[in-house]
């Protein structure tokens, strides 16, 4: 009960990583989570010399668990993530094989085991990929995002929208990102945890194309001090026209927009950029959030 608990509280408790790398660890630990937790109970329920019908049972219980855990994650202010439903389910798979492997034949355990690595290597791509994207934010910074490459993606969230990339417009490289909004009370994009110092640099920049009718856009940034109120944190409002429109913040600004405090240049954990009553879709294209005037 123990072991069920303390997964169940890790599936569906609003955990605010402080950092993406450590959500990188978060998503490792989800095949060998599922693995012990099917393991453990099934010995418990039938001791050493489980039988395949009690493990298959748990590791069938221990899925539907996972995936269910995922669905309510949407509702607990987290994302259901598919990737993460699969890696519950191949962590169960393996808590069964270890389970019974007394149980199989040399024969057997010679299929099983290649399906299982393969199994695991998918499992563990996704967030694979993100640790390599974070390396890649070290590299690029004080570029924040050019959309030079795929993996920059998994920075960036939508809410009421869609992202990908396009060669539509781009003022670095071949690429930028085309944000389709929806109507909507606030759609958003956002990126949590951009790399860096931000008090080294003067400004923060990012070109957005508009090629409908003028609208208007808020940026947003917040720090790992945000205490949650909508006074403790940078926020303005900027006009697109039709065409091209650079937005140039000062660091300056944004250090002083909180009253009672300076923010942490040093620590910012939060980027966005929204509409508010959104009455039709739109589509803007963003490249080039960058910080300029290096100190």
């Amino acid at each position: 009960m123990g072991v069920v608990a303390i997964v169940g509280l890790l599936l569906i408790a609003p955990i605010d990583y402080p950092g993406r790398l450590l959500g990188v660890v978060f998503d490792y630990g989800h095949v060998p989570a599922f693995a012990v937790l099917v393991f453990v109970v099934s010995r418990l329920l039938s001791g050493q010399n489980t039988s395949i019908k009690v493990a298959g049972t748990v590791a069938i219980a221990a899925t539907a668990f996972g995936v269910g855990g995922e669905f309510v994650q949407q509702y607990v202010g987290r994302s259901a993530e598919p990737g993460d439903a699969f890696a519950n389910a191949v962590g169960a798979a393996i808590g069964f094989f270890v389970a019974t492997w007394n149980k199989w034949i040399q024969n057997q355990r010679r299929v099983w085991m290649p399906l299982l690595v393969l199994a695991v290597i998918g499992a563990v791509w996704a967030p694979t990929l993100i640790l390599i994207d974070i390396n890649r934010q070290r590299t690029d910074f004080p570029m924040l995002g050019s959309f030079e490459s795929k993996l920059e993606l998994s920075r960036w969230h939508t809410r009421n929208s869609s992202k990908r990339r396009s060669q539509s417009y781009s003022s670095d490289g071949e690429w930028c990102l085309e944000w389709k909004l929806r109507p909507a009370k606030y759609p958003q994009i956002h990126t949590r945890w951009p790399f860096g110092d931000w008090s080294r640099f003067a400004s923060l920049e990012v070109d957005i194309w508009n090629e409908d009718e003028p609208i208007e856009v808020v940026v947003k940034i917040e720090d790992t001090d945000h205490n949650g109120s909508h006074d403790d944190r940078y926020q303005q409002s900027f006009r697109l026209l039709t065409g091209k429109t650079t937005i140039s913040i000062q660091t300056n600004d944004i250090q002083s927009a909180i009253a009672d405090r300076k923010m942490d240049l040093q620590r910012i954990a939060r980027l966005s950029i929204f509409t508010i009553d959104l009455q039709k879709r739109r589509t803007l294209y963003i490249d080039r959030l960058q910080l300029t005037d290096p100190r």
